[in-house]
């Protein structure tokens, strides 16, 4: 095996371990916020993984710096009472029952982007709906056994981003092992799926998220800008 066929495997591993990564504290962000998000928040530990997930990811070295630097912010508040400051604006953003300012649900997502205003009563079906017949296909194809058990449409971001983590987790295990045909069937099932789910909604999601909040969840949102660019990019490194 040459040098050159080497370094490209490598790389290959480690770009696809920081794809896992990356969809991991995405998931992490958008998730119902805890205390011990708070504390990271409070103790500076979730400024520095952006900083180092976004380098892993071969994003700008300086562009990361200023926007995991915006994390600072949090850096002294109370964390019992900024998780209840989060949750606040988690539920304004995400989950409002009436009209959430940026749904976490595909297909309303989408539809909320074609009917702005419409309460989220008049869009789709939470649990019954394309996008969530689909993923939840794509889920078991994959060995993710998680929808039922939580009772989350299997449409919510946050299923979606640790489904694809997952997926490149087992990549890099697939690369590490040698099992190239266990490695091509799960290079397929992450290209239909970012095609057919990611690709859809998520970048803009995150655009979305980045304008509609200012503080925490407006930094998110642009994180999450910035890693989704990247890993939807890095799809010919991976197929190794």
């Amino acid at each position: 095996m040459g040098a050159s066929n080497v370094a490209a495997k490598e790389k290959a591993f480690t770009t696809s371990l920081a794809c896992s990564d990356a969809c991991a504290l995405l998931t992490l962000f958008l998730q119902y916020p805890t205390i011990e998000l708070a504390e990271g928040l409070n103790g500076g530990s979730v400024q520095a993984d952006v900083f180092s997930i976004g380098l892993e990811l071969g994003c700008d070295a300086k562009v990361m710096r200023e926007t995991a630097s915006s994390f600072a912010d949090h850096s002294h508040a109370n964390p019992g009472a900024l998780k209840n400051e989060l949750r606040r604006e988690h539920t304004r953003l995400f989950d409002h029952p009436v009209l959430p300012q940026v749904p976490y649900y595909e297909e309303l997502f989408l539809f909320s982007c074609d009917h702005p205003g419409v309460p989220a009563k008049e869009g789709p079906l939470r649990f019954v709906n394309k996008a969530a017949v689909s993923a939840e296909a794509a889920y078991r194809e994959g060995g993710f056994g998680v929808v039922r058990e939580n009772s989350v449409p299997a449409d919510c971001i946050t299923l979606e981003l640790a489904f694809l983590g997952k997926m490149y987790t087992c990549a890099s295990e697939c690369m590490q092992s040698g099992d190239c045909k266990r490695l091509a069937e799960v290079q397929a099932i992450i290209r239909e799926f970012e095609q057919g789910h990611v690709e859809r909604w998520i970048p803009e999601f995150f655009w979305r998220l980045g304008n509609e909040s200012k503080g925490f969840y407006g930094y998110v949102g642009r994180v999450g800008v910035l890693y989704m660019e990247r890993i939807l990019a890095l799809y010919p490194i991976l197929s190794i």
